[in-house]
């Protein structure tokens, strides 16, 4: 098991991994880290569908953000650990969509730090391209979409409008179409990608579904 697997693991699992599979204990993972994510948007009273991201930073120990510097405008966003939390660096040059899953995104990685050092600390050694540098990615990704489509809200939004087209969803939550996609197919198997089809409408006439 890499190591910020097994970190993530003795924080949100503990020895109940003993008697779960691997593909078990990363779904038991992804499920007490929305559980987390909910907690917060609870406790910063927001219900969506929109999510204010500024309204995490508190939370998420975010002190400042602030712009790439133009050497680095390759980049998307980078977090900094620093003493007391983090300082957040994003692109200026990303339009309002892309700025605001770059932002859910570096709000992702602060999970995956321990926050009780005195200045954040990885519980993994960072290497470009390296297996927990990338599972770290893949976590940051996971927890951006549940941010940005808090799973709550989403199953609301269906219950209350049965038939939605995917530009309308994308819409209300201020996410990309991608996006959108993983999180109601991969992420909460709320439909199939046949009942994705751009520009029409799709029904969810399976209530089951919803019964989370």
């Amino acid at each position: 098991m890499l190591k910020l697997e097994q970190w993530l693991v003795n924080i949100y699992i503990g020895e109940y991994q003993k008697i779960l599979t691997p593909s078990e204990i990363k779904r038991e993972i992804k499920h007490n880290l929305n559980k987390a994510i909910e907690n917060i948007l609870e406790q910063t009273e927001q219900k969506g569908p929109c999510i204010i991201l500024e309204e995490l930073y508190y939370p998420c120990k975010i002190l400042d953000t602030r712009p790439l510097e133009n050497k680095i405008l390759s980049r998307y966003g980078i977090l900094t650990p620093v003493k007391g939390g983090f300082l957040m660096f994003i692109n200026p040059r990303l339009d309002v969509i892309e700025k605001r899953y770059t932002i859910a995104h570096e709000l992702g990685h602060t999970f995956l730090y321990d926050k009780t050092e005195e200045i954040p600390r990885r519980p993994y050694e960072k290497f470009i391209f390296s297996k927990d540098s990338l599972l770290a990615e893949d976590y940051a990704n996971d927890i951006a979409r549940m941010i940005l489509i808090p799973k709550r809200s989403i199953i609301q939004v269906i219950k209350d409008n049965k038939s939605l087209e995917l530009k309308k969803l994308c819409r209300i939550y201020n996410v990309s179409q991608k996006v959108m996609k993983i999180r109601l197919i991969n992420d909460l198997a709320l439909c199939t990608k046949d009942d994705l089809k751009l520009n029409k409408n799709f029904h969810f006439s399976d209530q089951n579904k919803f019964n989370f």
